[in-house]
C-alpha cells in the first residue's frame, strides 16, 4: 500500500530537501560531503536540484511513483462495446470475450465495475 502524504507533510519534506540544497551552497560547497552528511545518494541530490531549478519549491514535494495514466487501460470505445454486448446478450465476462471481436477475458475483467462507478444501480451502462 502506497503512503499518501498530507499537504502539510509534503511541505515539510520539501523544506527539508531545500535545506539539503542550501547546505551545499552555504556551508560545505561539496556535494559528496553534503550527501554523506544527510545520508542521501548523489543521484537523489542531483534529481532534487534539477526539479528545484525547473519547478521551484513545488518540485521538491514528494510525488506518487509511476505513470499518471495507465498505458494498458482499455480504450473507451472498446469499453463501450463490451458493456453494450454484455447488456444485450446478458453475458458474463467469459462470454463477452469470445463474442466481441476476440477481446481477451483478462482485459475485460475490470470494465463492468469501472463503468458502474458513480452511477446509481439500475442506470444504463451505455447510452
Amino acid at each position: 500500500m502506497k503512503r499518501v502524504f498530507s499537504d502539510r507533510e509534503r511541505a515539510q519534506r520539501a523544506a527539508a530537501r531545500l535545506r539539503v540544497l542550501q547546505h551545499v551552497e552555504q556551508v560545505s560547497r561539496n556535494i559528496s560531503r553534503t550527501c554523506r552528511f544527510f545520508g542521501i545518494s548523489r543521484t537523489l541530490f542531483y534529481e532534487w536540484r534539477r526539479r528545484y531549478q525547473r519547478e521551484g519549491l513545488e518540485g521538491l514535494k514528494p510525488r506518487r511513483p509511476g505513470p499518471r495514466v495507465s498505458p494498458f487501460r482499455t480504450a473507451p470505445h472498446i469499453e463501450a462495446l463490451v458493456l453494450r454486448v454484455r447488456q444485450e446478450r446478458q453475458y458474463g465476462i467469459l462470454g463477452c470475450g469470445s463474442s466481441s471481436g476476440g477481446i481477451m477475458p483478462s482485459r475485460v475483467n475490470g470494465l463492468p465495475s469501472r463503468a458502474a462507478q458513480g452511477r446509481p444501480s439500475g442506470a444504463s451502462a451505455v447510452q
